[in-house]
Formats: C-alpha cells, sequence, structure tokens
C-alpha cells in the first residue's frame, strides 16, 4: 500500500523507472578531465630541461645567442667533458685527471661512443685550463668538439 492508500502496479512502477531515468544530471563530472590531465602528465613529466645531459658537476654553462639542439647529446654513451671554474676536469660525472683524459676518451671511443665530445664549460674558467683541456680531447684522437650552452 502506498501512502495515499492505493496500491501501486506493475505498470506504475515502470512509468516511475522510466520518467527517473529521463531526468537531467544537473553536476558537473571532472573525473575523466582529471585523468586525461594525468595521463598528460604522465607523458610530460620525464621532459626536463636537462634529461639529456648527465648531472652536471657544477658547471655554469654560457649563454649562447645561436645555440642549436644536438641530438648525440642525448644518447647515453655520449662522451661529456666537463671543465669547473676552479680548473676541474671531469668525464661524465666522474673527477679526471688531465693526464688520464686522453686515455679514457680513448677508451670511450673503443667502447662505441661517438667520435665526438660535448664539452661543458664554467662561464667563468679560466681560457687556459679550456685550451688545456682541448688538446687532451685532440691528443685522444677526437676532432669533432661540441660546446654546450644554455
Amino acid at each position: 500500500m502506498g501512502l495515499s492508500g492505493r496500491s501501486f502496479t506493475l505498470a506504475d512502477r515502470r512509468r516511475a523507472a522510466r520518467r527517473r531515468r529521463n531526468e537531467y544530471i544537473s553536476r558537473i563530472d571532472v573525473s575523466p578531465l582529471l585523468v586525461i590531465f594525468f595521463v598528460l602528465w604522465l607523458a610530460v613529466a620525464p621532459l626536463g630541461p636537462f634529461r639529456d645531459l648527465p648531472h652536471d658537476p657544477t658547471v655554469d654553462l654560457p649563454k649562447g645567442l645561436h645555440a642549436k639542439s644536438l641530438i648525440g647529446a642525448q644518447q647515453e654513451d655520449a662522451l661529456f667533458v666537463a671543465v669547473t671554474r676552479d680548473g676541474r676536469y671531469f668525464l661524465g660525472n666522474t673527477q679526471i685527471s688531465l693526464d688520464d683524459l686522453a686515455d679514457q676518451l680513448r677508451k670511450g671511443v673503443w667502447g662505441g661512443a661517438e667520435r665526438k665530445v660535448y664539452l661543458k664549460v664554467d662561464r667563468l674558467a679560466k681560457y687556459g685550463t679550456v685550451k688545456l683541456a682541448l688538446a687532451e680531447v685532440r691528443r685522444g684522437g677526437i676532432r669533432e668538439i661540441a660546446i654546450l650552452t644554455n
């Protein structure tokens, strides 16, 4: 029995169910939008400004006006030589003496690396220390040198 004292038949219940189905949804469901933002974030999150360069050993790169993107610098076995402002030399992330630089570069090339060195020089480094690093790179048998800038 209903509230008015009459019983509802099966047809009445079906009509009521049909009416409920046709009602408009009056709220905004943002969950699909959040899923789209999450997927886009997952796609873009690994793309940092320096994802292709190894960890910088405190090198403040100079500003470049006409820089271009170097695809070879994104390879895992790329040879990076860094010269810091206090005159230290790095091959990749490990500090190296200037005497060992040419031998280590030869080993890297024999290991399958590209015959190109990506040179990261601190903007306040002395020209003499950079010149010594360039001489050792050439002594290591590598003629292609790319100087990285911001």
